[in-house]
């Protein structure tokens, strides 16, 4: 992930090509945003189709409940 879009103080676009990552960039800045304190609820991610928000929020509780049972990745 670049260190723009691990800036929880700017807000980030994510334009690119199929299979070039859009989902998991989101998922981790998503992941960025609460571990900085901002609530879920509070953060809005925009993808083009159902299937890709689907492997967007699967990805994101997939690493949140790694994070939880693993505390050298919470570090």
């Amino acid at each position: 992930m670049t260190e723009e879009a691990q800036n929880p103080y700017q807000s980030y676009l994510v334009s690119a090509s199929a299979g070039s990552g859009k989902t998991y960039q989101l998922s981790q800045r998503f992941l960025a945003l609460v571990a900085a304190g901002a609530k879920p609820s509070d953060i809005l991610t925009i993808t083009f189709t159902k299937k890709a928000a689907g492997e967007m929020r699967a990805r994101i509780l997939t690493e949140a409940t790694k994070l939880l049972n693993d505390q050298e990745k919470q570090r």
